[in-house]
């Protein structure tokens, strides 16, 4: 039963959207590669990122011509994985497609708005198709918006691994914050009603004091 709910959402999660490479290479395994860049080794030692193959390439050539100080390709780690759970794989997908576009937007730092929408629609595709796999287990869906807002949200908005003056940085933290807890808002909101409540509220309290926290850092 649990290999075949597993196989039935790995492949709602394929079909609903072909043509996204990303989510393809990391559910069927393709060829998989692991970069890590600039991020903190606690976070790398407690997932494993797995990273779209035909990406590898692109992100090494920018890199190579970006003026970015601080970020660097770290280790390579053998390809992600769990133990055999919709919650792990649907975690590993949401992570990898959010590092995807914040890594785009430390490496190109003149193309922040485009990098920021970037995150922004990731977040938007991924979300609902966990749904779709825990439909009904609404326990494991809030735990898994918890870990998101935990984890993820703070990885993208890590000031360091952004080479910017103090004002473009405090810019692109708080319009990244705005639209994603908007974006969250919408999607969550619509598709589960009252199960995100708390969840939203907590998602609101940690985005105000994130901002708060950088805007003080800044101001000093």
């Amino acid at each position: 039963m649990l290999f075949t709910a597993t196989l039935l959402w790995t492949c709602a999660l394929v079909f609903a959207n072909p043509a996204d490479d990303l989510v393809d290479d990391v559910l069927l395994g393709i060829k998989p590669k692991i970069i890590l860049a600039g991020l903190e080794p606690a976070f790398l030692d407690r997932f494993q990122i797995q990273i779209n193959s035909t990406w590898l390439p692109k992100f090494v050539a920018d890199f190579k011509n970006s003026s970015v100080s601080g970020l660097s390709l770290l280790r390579r780690k053998e390809p992600c994985e769990f133990k055999n759970s919709t919650y792990a794989r649907a975690y590993c997908v949401l992570t990898t497609c959010d590092l995807e576009a914040s890594l785009r937007a430390s490496v190109k730092g003149d193309r922040l708005s485009r990098s920021l929408h970037d995150i922004v629609v990731n977040v938007t595709f991924v979300l609902p198709k966990i749904g779709v796999a825990m439909e009904g287990d609404h326990g494991r869906q809030t735990r898994l918006l918890g870990t998101f807002i935990d984890d993820v949200i703070p990885l993208v908005a890590v000031e360091g691994q952004l080479d910017l003056n103090k004002n473009r940085k405090k810019e692109f933290l708080r319009s990244l914050q705005t639209q994603v807890r908007i974006r969250l808002n919408d999607i969550l909101w619509n598709r589960y009603g009252r199960v995100f409540r708390d969840e939203l509220q907590r998602l609101n309290s940690t985005l105000d004091g994130s901002r708060q926290t950088s805007e003080a850092r800044d101001e000093s």
